[in-house]
């Protein structure tokens, strides 16, 4: 017997190249929403936005990998985590340098303590 998941193809991937979808099992909006703990809706929203990439059936219906959907459903590290990394970034590429980096990370910083 054949099942679902067996008969559907991936067609063309809509998105950037960018955002293609990682290999693995095909979820349906459905299977993904759950996943994420949104509305089927927001997936396609996301889609339009470039943060996430469907696969279509022959049949026209939408697929998500399941390793990218499980990749946007981790969680993101706080931003003070985030900014004391960029910190310790920022002193090597000054230790190596790389001013013009060290300038752009730091610039990075400013707009991200401004707006914490």
């Amino acid at each position: 017997m054949t099942t679902r998941r067996e008969r559907t193809e991936p067609g063309p991937v809509h998105g950037s190249e960018d955002s293609a979808p990682h290999a693995g099992e095909l979820l349906t909006p459905r299977e993904a929403a759950r996943i994420l703990g949104v509305d089927p809706k927001t997936l396609i929203r996301w889609e339009g936005e470039g943060r996430l990439a469907s696969l279509r059936t022959p049949g026209g219906h939408r697929r998500y990998a399941r390793g990218m959907v499980l990749e946007l459903a981790a969680p993101t590290p706080p931003l003070e985590e985030v900014v004391a990394t960029l910190r310790q970034v920022h002193c090597r590429a000054l230790e190596i340098g790389a001013c013009d980096e060290a300038a752009e990370i730091a610039r990075l910083m400013a707009v991200l303590d401004a707006g914490h």
